[in-house]
């Protein structure tokens, strides 16, 4: 069994990926809009420009995402994207990426668990946990 986030946009899925894309190195495999299916012919030209579906891969990991049709997104609450990172570095500078004209909730420092651990919710409405791997930690 694999979990796969899948996060949904306010029109904003091609930009919030790319940004995501260029923090985590990844690579954006699928950006389909819903006007390139011909199964969406008779959607309101205010849909036809929104992502259907993205796929972004990561190393080893896999985030997918898609717009919600006007009046239908909702700001997530309640689930974060957890990423930990090999180095405290490493994950500082997605930390502050991350953050970028976004709100910190907890800003990133050394926890009792690990090296470095920050939570913020980017510009797009993401709220994102950013830890440092601890491999003697109970919690991994």
């Amino acid at each position: 069994m694999k979990f796969i986030p899948y996060l949904s946009f306010n029109g904003n899925c091609r930009e919030a990926f790319e940004f995501y894309a260029e923090i985590l190195g990844g690579e954006i495999t699928t950006m389909t809009r819903f006007g390139d299916e011909a199964s969406t012919s008779g959607m309101p030209d205010a849909v036809k420009d929104l992502i259907m579906f993205a796929r972004l891969n990561i190393r080893d990991g896999i985030l997918m995402a898609s717009d919600m049709p006007p009046n239908q997104y909702q700001k997530p609450q309640g689930t974060h994207i957890s990423i930990s990172f090999e180095t405290e570095p490493e994950a500082k500078k997605a930390f502050v990426a991350f953050s970028t004209d976004g709100a910190v909730i907890m800003p990133f420092a050394k926890s009792f668990f690990s090296d470095g651990f920050g939570i913020t919710r980017d510009r797009f409405g993401t709220l994102w946990m950013i830890n440092v791997v601890n491999t003697d930690s109970k919690y991994y």
